[in-house]
């Protein structure tokens, strides 16, 4: 007789292993979690704590209710994938045993930690693949690095495992001992850290890959937040001088108002551009956003730029002289030939985006992005622009709105050099969907 999901229930280590016979058949590590929650109809959510909380399991209240996990998408990937697997532990023994985390806490949060230890690193699995974990006290934190990479935990969740499940880590193996010699290990400045965030970008794919986002909705002041934010760290992104009380003011006053709002016959740049940035804003909340050809670059430089006396929406016939600042700026004479060029690429990216997942669509998309950055084809507003046309193809798969805040400017001028100079797209594309995560946050 096969041996069914409520069999297993009371043992974590066998309810594991049979999660992995259903959902994991082929033995493919990184463990796909969030792809096999979603396969298990729990839906998972994303709010910022604000606290050391990891997540949260919420049990059906009805029948016509769902199960529900929520994470905190600001937690490390690889925090995120064990929280996710612990709620998950909670939701399987909810369902086939009747059991919820608040009626025995300690048992029950025990029991979910170690189920999902042995979904994500199976015993079985980690010896065949790595048999060097029979020898005892044998393995370094080098090598525990390696593997932790391979299933996609942290590095301390590896060392712990390998020390209590297997006693396999050299040395000294008192859990306060492991978790000073893995907080040296990452701050040796040997350690490349940007080297480490690359290797979890699959990770990170997974969780986007999984999230149906047309399911994603929000409310009202939650959403009001959001454009707030988003037009305030645009414009701070660009070096004006405007503060978060004053866009929500402007905001506000233009829904209120209309064209009566007192706004609009201001002649100050921080508030011209503002009203600019919301115009934008408006249009790519659109529910039935149209499908964008390159050309409508023009339409939302326009948009920025409409209450100004620049006007906008046309490309810069000129080459533009930046003073100290280390950039390369196509000549003026080159933009409608390269225009040409993306606007073929664009085509060929949305043809095929009904056959591929989110970071398969995503990957080519912020190719066009950092190809606008560096054209360059207006005089002003470029970066403004190209992260609007961004969210535009981003829109279209139902992504919210997302934007990068002022303190990340700096990373995400790196992460365009590294284009720059290597062709290496990891630290962009990290950026974006971390920043795709927060934006679903509720």
């Amino acid at each position: 007789m096969m041996t069914t999901v409520k069999d297993v229930i009371h043992d974590p280590k066998k309810l594991a292993k049979k999660i992995q016979e259903m959902n994991n058949p082929d033995q493919r590590f990184p463990l796909d979690i969030h792809g096999i929650v979603s396969s298990w109809d729990v839906f998972v959510k994303y709010t910022i704590f604000g606290s050391d909380q990891p997540g949260m399991y919420f049990h059906p209240s009805s029948e016509d209710d769902i199960p529900l996990i929520v994470l905190d998408p600001t937690d490390d990937i690889t925090r995120q994938r064990h929280t996710l697997a612990h709620e998950f532990g909670h939701y399987l023994r909810h369902r086939f045993n009747g059991s919820l985390p608040d009626r025995n806490e300690q048992k029950e949060n025990k029991f979910a930690d170690a189920f999902a230890s042995h979904l994500l690193v199976p015993d079985s699995h980690l010896v065949r693949t790595y048999p060097i974990v029979k020898r005892k006290g044998k393995i370094s934190l080098d090598e525990a690095w390696k593997w932790s990479i391979a299933y996609g935990i942290s590095l301390l969740s590896m060392t712990m495992i390998l020390a209590y499940r297997h006693q396999a880590i050299e040395g000294d193996t008192n859990s306060s001992v492991l978790k000073q010699k893995v907080k040296d290990f990452y701050e040796n400045p040997e350690f490349d850290g940007y080297v480490s965030q690359k290797h979890k970008l699959p990770l990170y794919r997974m969780a986007i890959d999984a999230y149906p986002f047309h399911l994603f909705s929000t409310d009202a002041h939650r959403q009001l937040q959001r454009v707030n934010n988003y037009i305030y760290n645009e414009l701070r992104n660009e070096g004006l001088h405007v503060n978060f009380d004053e866009v929500a003011e402007i905001t506000t006053d233009l829904r209120v108002e209309g064209k009566d709002s007192k706004f609009l016959k201001c002649k100050k740049k921080r508030f011209i551009e503002a009203l600019g940035q919301y115009e934008i804003y408006k249009d790519l909340a659109e529910e039935a956003l149209k499908q964008p050809s390159i050309h409508d670059i023009k339409q939302l430089h326009k948009k920025l730029y409409q209450y100004s006396e620049y006007g906008g929406g046309e490309f810069r016939n000129s080459n533009p002289v930046i003073t100290n600042a280390n950039v390369d700026i196509p000549d003026y004479t080159t933009i409608q030939n390269e225009v040409y060029r993306l606007s073929n690429q664009l085509d060929d990216i949305l043809k095929k985006s009904d056959g591929c997942s989110h970071s398969e669509y995503l990957s080519p998309v912020l190719g066009i992005h950092y190809a606008l950055t560096k054209l360059h084809p207006f005089n002003d507003g470029n970066g403004r622009v190209s992260r609007a046309f961004l969210n535009w193809l981003l829109r279209l798969r139902s992504i919210p709105l997302i934007f990068f805040t002022n303190e990340q400017k700096d990373m995400y001028l790196r992460n365009l050099r590294r284009i720059d100079e290597d062709n290496d797209f990891c630290g962009l594309e990290l950026q974006t969907i971390k920043a795709i995560l927060s934006a679903l946050a509720v």
